[in-house]
């Protein structure tokens, strides 16, 4: 997508916002967040409480978290 797009970064989020859908290996709140540039790709596992609308701002928000982390030039 990123070629087809002509990004220099891509983000990606994947995880379990709720109510429903945990388990006890991956409950409620664990969300991934992918990072991938030019030169690699990077993922974070990460863990939130909250309702779902609150695990959702989080999780945006960590991903913006990671997206100027990486501008920045912090290893992340």
């Amino acid at each position: 997508m990123k070629k087809t797009v002509h990004a220099d970064i891509g983000v990606s989020v994947t995880g379990i916002a709720g109510p429903t859908g945990g388990t006890e290996g991956k409950p409620v709140g664990t969300v991934f967040i992918g990072l991938a540039t030019k030169k690699a790709t990077y993922v974070r596992k990460f863990f939130f409480d909250g309702n779902r609308l609150e695990i959702r701002r989080k999780t945006s928000d960590a991903a913006f978290m990671l997206v100027e982390e990486y501008l920045e030039g912090e290893h992340i």
